[in-house]
């Protein structure tokens, strides 16, 4: 298939989580798939365009496919069992540029569906600290460019680009704004007490 189709996108994925045997812990797959990103985007490129905007809209459509291959293959853990017209519409803000194409992001959808990626599952799933989060509302949320001290963020940029979420306690961020209910999701948590968040 040609550069940069939703096949290409899918099979690339499949092709690089086998060959990489993506490990169980969250924090080393993200790096894995942060290299893949990477390397897709650059190989991807018609004319010097991309089909996505950026690395960090790759690597979240990315970890999209794996959270969902927890979500179809695992007894639907985390949240409720995703459907493909969810998936397709929780991946379209994953790209600041423009929307991720749904027929990008459902060829994924259908890719994992038919046939789980070989990627390991956490053993056991946590779910606490997501659970104690979805308790406390949300006093605002957006993409946040976050600085890569000591590789806290498990990928190979000095900057990442993270879903925020800060709550009346303490502030969470994640790869993509989808909510699967896996503590596996979160890629730092800090302590807002002391704090007053105010919107702007």
């Amino acid at each position: 298939q040609g550069k940069g189709t939703p096949y290409e996108f899918t099979a690339s994925l499949r092709h690089a989580i086998d060959q990489a045997h993506v490990p169980a812990a969250f924090d080393q797959a993200r790096r894995v798939l942060w290299a893949f990103a990477q390397a897709w985007t650059t190989v991807s490129q018609v004319d010097g365009r991309g089909v996505l905007g950026s690395i960090d809209a790759a690597v979240a459509l990315a970890f999209s496919g794996v959270m969902l291959t927890h979500n179809l293959h695992a007894n639907g853990v985390g949240s409720r069992r995703v459907t493909r017209s969810r998936f397709v519409e929780g991946c379209r803000c994953l790209d600041e540029v423009s929307d991720v194409p749904d027929a990008l992001s459902g060829a994924l959808y259908d890719l994992v569906a038919h046939t789980a990626l070989e990627a390991l599952l956490p053993s056991p799933l946590a779910t606490d600290r997501m659970e104690a989060l979805d308790a406390q509302p949300v006093v605002k949320e957006g993409w946040l460019m976050v600085k890569d001290l000591d590789g806290m963020l498990s990928t190979a940029a000095p900057w990442q680009r993270c879903w925020t979420r800060i709550y009346e306690q303490e502030a969470a961020f994640f790869l993509t704004p989808q909510q699967w209910g896996l503590d596996g999701e979160i890629i730092l948590s800090l302590p807002m007490q002391g704090l007053v968040v105010t919107g702007v």
